[in-house]
């Protein structure tokens, strides 16, 4: 698996992260995946609380 202008893989959830949904809203199409390293390796997350903070 690799990133793509489609695919966003992302290791861990920063203050950053909504700059690339956003980016990927204003494209047709795409998908970010969370607890993936750049190398495609599943590295899980940390605090899965921290993304659901940002969903209201």
């Amino acid at each position: 698996m690799k990133e793509s202008r489609e695919l966003e893989l992302k290791a861990t959830i920063t203050n950053t992260f909504l700059k690339t949904v956003s980016a990927f809203s204003n494209y047709n199409t795409g998908k970010i995946i969370f607890g993936v390293d750049d190398n495609g390796k599943i590295v899980g997350l940390e605090n899965i609380e921290t993304l659901f903070r940002f969903r209201k």
